[in-house]
């Protein structure tokens, strides 16, 4: 595989600009002493257009010489996946190469005031899935930060920015993905004797790939509050939150199109208990309207864990469930299903990302290893079944991928074990492998061709 198939042209072009402006700001800062800084701990050795060592190279010399309220972050990830077996029929399968490049700048002219931009280049050569998870050289993040002194006890951060809280089960990043989710928002918060405080409000950016993502206005927005109390009671953190959504253009139970708006309340408790046992308990509920019908659903998460800490690998074991209501019946004017509005998914509920947190019943069981210092290994066993027999099986990405609209016969959707070995070496980069098993159940097998399903993958990631 050659390097421009590695790194795309609009990728190289952008790390030759980036390489190029830095070196006119080095040029205007030679005079001026002090301009030179130190290179930071994580800066790499190896950057050209050519290479991603040469490439990595420039970008280092490039930091030894801009001024020091000036730094460049950057971050590559190469990552190849199987799905074997997709929409659970025998020899339906897939295999390709997804890469992402993600470049930043981040100025700090003054202590009270920040700003970064952060362009992203993602492919996904070879996947024949419409939409590919594709953006090709777009903005990512572009946001200003105005906060309260060095100590940054507050502050407002307005622009293009990631929005992620205490587990992300309801708001992430979804980094796993290949062009991850940003917000464009205005995002506050306040901090101080062990509170914290997060307000916002934001509209999801669209990925567009070959044109400018940008957020959906019309009517598609999200507020919410979410805070941080972690000095309440010792050993214990408490996250209450409240979110909105709208939504623009929705179908009711009875056929006709609406808005809906509803709210999600609900907090999360995680801690520590006599040292080696660990707990998080999470839980939320949705009232509003969609369209012409009202919802009314809810969702929780449980899990305890308990770590070996004075023994070989440091073993941890833990206990899991998760519950996500369904729908009940599509003409009784009530949407019973679970929004689990924008989440990183990805291994919350299986490594497979074949379920979501909507309409279902889900338990793991599984164990956590520290093979070195640098080095993980995770296994997992789980068990899925359907909430509700007259709803969908919804993935990661809440989206229906299998339903029998009659009412299912049977509700276990099926098992699924996952291996996950993650390894940090160099300093700056991280590979990792896995694969998820997942075997069909009942509820599968009547409602698709009851195939098993695998989703083998490795990945390299370089920060530098």
């Amino acid at each position: 595989m050659t390097v421009q198939n590695i790194i795309p042209v609009s990728a190289q072009a952008l790390l030759i600009c980036l390489c190029v402006i830095a070196g006119t700001l080095n040029s205007g800062a030679q005079d001026t002493e002090g301009s030179r800084v130190d290179q930071p701990k994580d800066a790499e050795s190896v950057i050209s257009p050519t290479t991603t060592a040469s490439v990595a190279e420039s970008a280092t010399d490039v930091r030894h010489n801009v001024p020091e309220w000036i730094k460049f972050t950057g971050t590559y990830r190469g990552r190849a996946e199987g799905q074997i077996g997709r929409k659970f029929r025998r020899g339906d399968n897939d295999f390709f190469y997804l890469s992402r490049l993600r470049l930043g700048v981040e100025l700090k002219p003054a202590p009270s005031l920040r700003f970064f931009f952060q362009a992203q280049d993602s492919h996904a050569p070879g996947m024949d899935i419409s939409p590919r998870p594709s953006d090709s050289f777009d903005l990512r993040q572009a946001y200003v930060d105005f906060h309260k002194g060095n100590d940054a006890s507050g502050g407002v951060r307005v622009g293009r920015q990631e929005l992620a809280f205490g587990s992300e089960r309801l708001v992430g990043s979804g980094d796993w993905g290949n062009t991850g989710r940003a917000f464009d928002a205005v995002h506050g918060y306040i901090e101080r004797n062990g509170m914290k405080i997060d307000a916002f409000a934001a509209s999801v950016v669209r990925i567009r790939d070959h044109a400018f993502d940008n957020p959906r206005l019309n009517g598609n927005n999200f507020y919410g509050v979410y805070s941080k109390f972690n000095k309440l009671l010792p050993a214990l953190t408490i996250e209450p939150f409240v979110f909105y959504r709208t939504l623009h253009n929705v179908k009711g139970e009875d056929g006709r199109n609406g808005d809906a708006g509803f709210f999600t309340f609900g907090g999360r408790v995680f801690g520590q208990v006599a040292r080696n046992w660990d707990y998080e308990f999470e839980a939320a509920v949705q009232r509003g309207s969609f369209a012409s019908d009202g919802i009314k659903a809810w969702a929780g998460h449980v899990t305890a864990g308990y770590t070996f800490k004075n023994t070989k690998f440091s073993p941890r074991y833990l206990a899991e469930y998760n519950f996500a209501s369904g729908d009940a019946s599509s003409k009784d004017g009530t949407h019973q299903t679970f929004d689990q509005l924008f989440p990183t998914n990805h291994s919350k509920y299986g490594t497979a990302d074949v379920v979501g947190w909507r309409n279902i019943h889900s338990l793991r069981v599984g164990s956590e290893l520290k093979l070195t210092p640098k080095a993980n290994l995770n296994v997992d066993y789980l068990s899925h079944w359907l909430a509700r027999k007259t709803d969908a099986l919804y993935s990661d990405s809440g989206v229906a991928i299998a339903q029998v609209r009659q009412g299912a016969q049977a509700r276990h959707v099926g098992q699924e074990i996952n291996l996950i070995f993650q390894y940090k070496f160099f300093k700056r980069y991280t590979f990792g492998l896995g694969d998820a098993f997942f075997k069909a159940g009942r509820f599968l097998k009547q409602a698709t061709d009851g195939g098993g399903f695998s989703y083998p993958y490795a990945f390299v990631t370089y920060n530098f």
